[in-house]
């Protein structure tokens, strides 16, 4: 089976009429300006992952629900996550389903004032922590994106939760973002000093992550989110 030409799909997809991404010092999108959206990505490092993911802003709240298919170890998994952000996109909740296998692994967590909760109970170490980062998800980058309004040629570190899979256990990580352009930031892993370029749409949500996801479908519309989550408000 031949495979899509990378470059086309790029193409085509920075072609879709999203309202322009943020200028360069712009603290971050305007729910005014919101217009919902679904996107799907393929994890091309290996080829064996896939993610369907919504972003919508209801009310006075972004949230980010995704589902991804994953193979760990030749085991089938799937992770479904609901995150919820206020209109400054710090993170307020996120709710995450894990089965693999036959075992299930539920995680949910509170943020408040820097201060989180892990299945109700108190997380220190996470204390300053502003964003959730889910290691199996390139829609987290949206988070920090947005929230920092970083301009052109300037970087900015943050202290984020890193939600590790599949153990479904959750640490703090020191990370930083740059923005090389208007649509381009480079990311970085204080700890491990790993870094990725990932080319972002007008929602900070990435289209291409330095070879490792690559977003291959996405529409914009009001009603993008509430089309594929029945069940939603």
């Amino acid at each position: 089976m031949r495979m899509p030409d990378r470059r086309k799909i790029l193409e085509s997809i920075v072609s879709l009429p999203f309202w322009p991404i943020a200028a360069a010092g712009a603290a971050r999108v305007k729910t005014s300006q919101w217009v919902d959206r679904a996107v799907m990505w393929r994890r091309v490092l290996d080829d064996r992952s896939f993610e369907l993911a919504t972003v919508s802003c209801p009310g006075d709240s972004y949230r980010i629900r995704g589902t991804a298919l994953i193979s760990e170890a030749d085991a089938p998994s799937r992770v479904d996550y609901v995150i919820e952000c206020g209109t400054d996109w710090l993170t307020r909740r996120v709710d995450i389903r894990q089965v693999l296998g036959k075992t299930v692994t539920v995680l949910k967590l509170t943020a408040d004032q820097g201060k989180w909760q892990r299945n109700g109970l108190s997380v220190p170490e996470l204390d300053g922590c502003t964003d959730i980062d889910l290691g199996i998800s390139p829609s987290t980058n949206a988070l920090p994106i947005n929230r920092l309004g970083i301009p052109i040629g300037e970087s900015r570190e943050i202290r984020a939760a890193w939600v590790v899979f599949p153990q479904c256990t959750v640490e703090p990580a020191r990370q930083s973002y740059e923005r090389l352009a208007a649509a381009r930031y480079r990311y970085r892993s204080v700890a491990s000093g790993f870094t990725a370029v990932i080319d972002v749409d007008d929602a900070g949500l990435p289209i291409d992550y330095s070879g490792i996801w690559l977003r291959v479908a996405a529409t914009a519309d009001m009603n993008a989110a509430r089309a594929f989550w029945h069940n939603d408000p």
